[in-house]
């Protein structure tokens, strides 16, 4: 079992994560919400409202860049989270505030900009999100995943424990 080892952090400090991505274990993995996860589409801009990341426009730029995906849970006919991936031989990104830029190989993704509606953090959304990516992407050829979390994100930091990530990189500022 990974323990993480958390100290004291500057606003914007961030933990880097790498998982493999086996899948067949992560069936077990239950969340308390019984939600529908599927992939976001430009019918689903004017649903993300608590969940924006910018403005309309921006995220139908981004729901059509063929190197970023978001896949979306819906509960009672509302969504109530979002995760954004960006999948490798695109052009790369770069984190902020560190400045680090990162090009991906063509089997590695990055997990980006997840969001969970207020009454729904904790009970799993985002758990039933990160499994239907694994599928997805694994049954495309991908093998490694990146994401970042802040240290005191410790709902983040547990779901994605369960899930088998594993440290691989701390940066500071």
């Amino acid at each position: 079992i990974l323990k993480f080892t958390l100290t004291p952090i500057w606003r914007y400090e961030s933990v880097w994560f790498l998982v493999r991505t086996h899948t067949d274990w992560l069936s077990s993995l239950r969340s308390r919400i019984p939600c529908k996860i599927r992939q976001a589409d430009l019918h689903d801009l004017d649903r993300m409202e608590g969940l924006n990341f910018g403005s309309r426009e921006a995220l139908a730029a981004a729901l059509s860049n063929p190197h970023d995906f978001c896949f979306v849970a819906e509960y009672q006919e509302k969504l109530i989270a979002i995760q954004w991936v960006l999948v490798g031989g695109g052009e790369g990104f770069t984190i902020y505030p560190f400045g680090t830029s990162v090009r991906l190989a063509e089997d590695e993704y990055y997990l980006h900009d997840a969001r969970t509606l207020k009454d729904y953090r904790g009970r799993g959304a985002i758990l039933e999100i990160e499994k239907e990516i694994f599928r997805f992407l694994s049954l495309r050829g991908f093998k490694s995943v990146y994401t970042d979390i802040l240290p005191k994100n410790f709902i983040s930091l547990n779901t994605f424990e369960k899930l088998g990530f594993r440290k691989f990189e701390r940066l500071s500022l």
